[in-house]
C-alpha cells in the first residue's frame, strides 16, 4: 500500500514539474484602433466612458490636453498643417487602453467623438467631473431642486431687473443655488457674463477690493429674459461657507448695455440649505 501511495506522489510531482517547465507562451492580441481627424484651427474633443488616467501622443505635432473639471474628456489639436499621421493611446481608470490613428485634415468630418461602452450606440457618454459626479446626476439634482417650493430669501432690484435667491440645496457636498430673474421692463435683457465670488463686506477708502472667484461645477447658459418675463437660473458649486467679514455675491452684466445687477448671499442662507 505504501508503495502505491509513494508511486502516486512521485507521478503527481513529475506531472506538476513538467507543467511548470512547459507553460504555454503568452498570447499577443492586436487591439483595434479608431480613426479620427484633427486640424490646427479648431479643437477636437473625445469623451470616454471612464476618467482618463494618462495619454501618449505618437508625435509632438499632436497636442493633447486633459480637462481638470471633466475627467473623462480630452482635447486634441494639430500643432501645424505639417502634422504627420500618428498614434494616440489613452489609458482610462477602468484599466483599458484606447488606441487611435490620428490624421490631419483641413476640415474634419466631426470634432466631437463619444467612445461608448461595448457596442452601444443609443446613449451618450455622460461627463465625469472632478468631484466624481457626472452630468446626468447634476441634471437630476437640478430637476429635484426645481420641484421644491421656492423660498425667497435674498433679492436685489435695479434698472427694473430683479434677481432673487429662491433656494439653497445640498447633496453629496454639492450646493445648488436657485435664482429667479425677472425683467419688469419691456426691453429684453441678454446677459453678457455672470460672476460668483467672495469679497469683503465693507471696503475702506484706502483698501483694495479682494475677490475670491468661486468656480461653479455647473451653471446654466447665459440667460436671455424677454420683456415682462422671468426664468429660473441654477448654479452648482462645491460646498462652501463664507469667511467672517466676507460675502458671497452673484452678478449679472447685460450684453451691450449698462444694466448690472448683483445679489448677496450670506452664511445664514447657506446654513439653511435643504438636503435633497
Amino acid at each position: 500500500m505504501r508503495t502505491v501511495l509513494l508511486s502516486l506522489l512521485v507521478c503527481c510531482w513529475t506531472c506538476y514539474s513538467y507543467a511548470q517547465s512547459h507553460e504555454l507562451p503568452a498570447k499577443l492580441i492586436a487591439g483595434s484602433a479608431h480613426k479620427i481627424e484633427v486640424t490646427n484651427l479648431a479643437t477636437t474633443v473625445i469623451a470616454f466612458p471612464f476618467p482618463v488616467r494618462d495619454g501618449d501622443c505618437g508625435s509632438a505635432e499632436l497636442l493633447m490636453e486633459k480637462i481638470p473639471e471633466a475627467e473623462n474628456i480630452i482635447k486634441l489639436k494639430a500643432h501645424s498643417i505639417h502634422m504627420p499621421p500618428t498614434s494616440l493611446h489613452i489609458f482610462t481608470k477602468d484599466g483599458k487602453i484606447h488606441t487611435f490613428n490620428v490624421f490631419f485634415s483641413t476640415a474634419p468630418a466631426t470634432q466631437t467623438y463619444y467612445l461608448l461602452p461595448g457596442n452601444r450606440t443609443d446613449v451618450l457618454v455622460p461627463t465625469v467631473f472632478s468631484d466624481g459626479i457626472n452630468e446626468q446626476q447634476l441634471q437630476q439634482f437640478i430637476s429635484d431642486a426645481s420641484g421644491e417650493k421656492a423660498r425667497k430669501s435674498r433679492q436685489s432690484t435695479r434698472f427694473k431687473m430683479q434677481v432673487a435667491l429662491q433656494g439653497v440645496y445640498i447633496r453629496n457636498e454639492l450646493m445648488l443655488l436657485r435664482f429667479h430673474i425677472r425683467n419688469h421692463s419691456s426691453l429684453p435683457y441678454r446677459a453678457n457674463w455672470t460672476n460668483l465670488c467672495i469679497h469683503d463686506k465693507k471696503i475702506t477708502r484706502r483698501s483694495s477690493i479682494q475677490q475670491i472667484p468661486v468656480q461653479p461645477i455647473y451653471w446654466d447658459q447665459l440667460p436671455k429674459i424677454e420683456g415682462r418675463a422671468s426664468l429660473d437660473y441654477y448654479i452648482i458649486i462645491s460646498q462652501v461657507a463664507v469667511p467672517d467679514k466676507k460675502k458671497l455675491t452673484f452678478e449679472l452684466q447685460e450684453e451691450n448695455g449698462g444694466r448690472r445687477i448683483a445679489v448677496t448671499i450670506r452664511n445664514k442662507d447657506l446654513f439653511k440649505a435643504t438636503p435633497l
